[in-house]
């Protein structure tokens, strides 16, 4: 994995969306 590419925005992306899914998830399991 090169760290001289500059992904920084594209990982925090894929940051946020995993951790919405990760929180809805949660909500599932707390609901339902």
């Amino acid at each position: 994995m090169p760290s001289n590419k500059p992904d920084r925005k594209s990982k925090s992306a894929l940051n946020k969306v995993v951790t919405r899914e990760y929180t809805i998830n949660i909500h599932k399991r707390i609901h339902g």
